[in-house]
């Protein structure tokens, strides 16, 4: 039951973007018939509640999070992970955007006016997300991977922004 993709558990296809609905719909029917509060505690039932609640609930956060999805739909294409596993990322133009986009936060902090920023960034993971899904759909694997990293570059600055501006509003 482990080796099964968080697609695979909430019984949809493989795909980036999702019809939460559906998944919302699903997580809620398991939640309906298999919490282990259902079931007499200590039991087999409750025991294999318990165990299939907590993959469910781990697959959804999956799901959820846009670079967790991006990752195990790469996976899924036994397509290898860019900068793990030994692998290496040499693209100057993404370490030049990478650079830009740093020097960005730093001024956004400098400044401490964020709000531009964040909305910078909001509408970049936006377009990034709709690039991957696009050449997922295409099955693409040199474009997956490029909106991967870039993704995972834009997330980690978004997240990077929100302790800045959280640190410098103590200041």
């Amino acid at each position: 039951m482990s080796d099964m993709s968080p697609f695979s558990l909430f019984e949809i296809e493989p795909a980036y973007t999702l019809n939460w609905d559906a998944v919302e719909s699903k997580k809620s029917l398991f939640q309906k018939t298999l919490h282990p509060d259902l079931f007499p505690v200590g039991s087999s039932e409750c025991e294999f509640a318990t165990a299939k609640m907590a993959l469910m609930n781990n697959a959804y956060m999956v799901l959820k999070d846009p670079i967790h999805r991006a990752r195990t739909l790469l996976e899924l294409k036994k397509i290898s992970i860019p900068g793990e596993n030994g692998t290496t990322i040499c693209d100057p133009k993404l370490m030049d955007d990478a650079l830009a986009l740093k020097e960005s936060l730093e001024e956004a902090s400098i400044n401490k006016d964020f709000s531009t920023f964040f909305e910078t960034l909001a509408e970049q993971q936006k377009i990034l997300e709709g690039t991957f899904n696009n050449a997922f759909l295409e099955n693409d694997e040199h474009k997956m991977k490029e909106a991967y990293i870039r993704l995972s570059f834009c997330i980690k600055t978004l997240t990077d922004a929100k302790t800045l501006c959280f640190k410098n509003m103590g200041n």
